[in-house]
């Protein structure tokens, strides 16, 4: 099938959209103040995490808080438009790629609609932020990545901020894990030692990610067993005791491969909870019945076990980015599990 000029009208229409509504949205009079001119002394930097949300900062120096609020708040600007820079001209090689083929173009069309559905989303959250009365505000969405960034007076923060946060748990509901205190793997080892429990993990196209970001928390080795990187077929089997059927019939990229994975941690580690991970990161190794994005995530208390899927999103998600979101949503599940909370989400 050939790729028509009616669908590269689209992507080029979907492109310039993003890129005005982005634009509007960075500089255009929206009566919000500008970055750093924040007068008040007693000014500071708030924030509330959202879903998997890493970016939080607080001020709390006095008079020099106004100009630290207004360098965060121009930071966070920066971050989101270096994202959407950088997205935008991947999608944009992809679409002016004569090699690309159609399945190519027409991924790269889904991720441009993608990314200018997450630019209006961004500003209908600063548009309630501001009819809340935060007239300095940013609101980032990247990477499954919710970040809201606002400004307000030190003696009010609490009170101003309480509503907003109800209005946000109640619209997103249990994935928010915090508000404005620890990262998800900070939450996960809190919970665990809270709880007494030690976790363990098995990993094939995160390559230890999950390790590393769960002993970069400082008293990790608390309740942090093992992490084992599988990513040869026998290295699961020799480590995890994977089957040799299992991979044989289902192939090491497969809801079975995750679960036996994860039982397999659980029994060499003697932990309460084992995560198993297997997927394709990419931009290579996929194939049509199983692309690049496909993982399989399972989590494993011993007696059940609980298997998640990431569907692909496209080809233009770079390899970090599946990576990133899979040891998240590992994170994810383990909090879950701890706050009683269902496992199997729908992610």
């Amino acid at each position: 099938m050939k790729f028509g000029k009616k669908q590269l009208v689209l992507a080029s229409l979907v492109l310039a959209l993003g890129a005005a509504v982005y634009l509007n949205w960075q500089f255009a009079g929206t009566g919000r103040l500008p970055v750093g001119d924040s007068s008040s002394e007693t000014s500071q930097l708030g924030a509330a995490q959202l879903v998997n949300n890493t970016y939080v900062e607080t001020v709390n120096d006095g008079a020099e808080s106004g100009e630290a609020s207004g360098d965060a708040l121009a930071q966070a600007r920066m971050d989101r438009q270096n994202s959407r820079d950088q997205a935008l001209e991947l999608l944009d090689g992809v679409l002016e790629d004569v090699d690309s083929d159609s399945a190519a173009k027409q991924q790269a069309v889904e991720e441009a609609s993608a990314i200018a559905q997450n630019i209006l989303a961004e500003s209908n959250v600063e548009s309630l932020l501001e009819a809340k009365g935060y007239t300095d505000c940013v609101a980032y969405i990247t990477a499954q990545e919710c970040s809201v960034v606002l400004a307000g007076a030190v003696e009010e923060a609490d009170t101003l901020c309480q509503p907003l946060i109800e209005e946000i748990k109640r619209r997103v509901g249990d994935f928010v894990y915090s508000v404005d205190t620890e990262s998800l793997e900070e939450l996960v080892v809190s919970l665990l030692k809270a709880q007494g429990k030690t976790l363990a993990t098995a990993e094939s196209c995160t390559g230890g990610l999950l390790s590393k970001r769960l002993t970069d928390v400082s008293g990790a080795s608390e309740v942090f067993h093992m992490g084992v990187v599988t990513y040869a077929n026998q290295a699961k089997e020799d480590l995890l005791s994977v089957s040799h059927e299992t991979l044989e019939q289902y192939g090491a990229v497969s809801p079975q491969t995750a679960r036996e994975m994860a039982e397999g941690i659980v029994r060499r580690s003697g932990s309460s909870l084992g995560v198993g991970i297997t997927g394709i990161a990419g931009p290579d190794g996929g194939t049509a019945e199983k692309p690049v994005g496909l993982i399989y995530i399972a989590l494993s208390d011993g007696e059940h076990t609980w298997v998640t899927k990431r569907n692909p999103i496209g080809r233009t998600k770079s390899r970090e980015w599946h990576r990133h979101c899979a040891a998240s949503q590992a994170l994810d599940m383990v909090r879950r599990y701890l706050e009683g909370l269902p496992v199997e989400a729908d992610y």
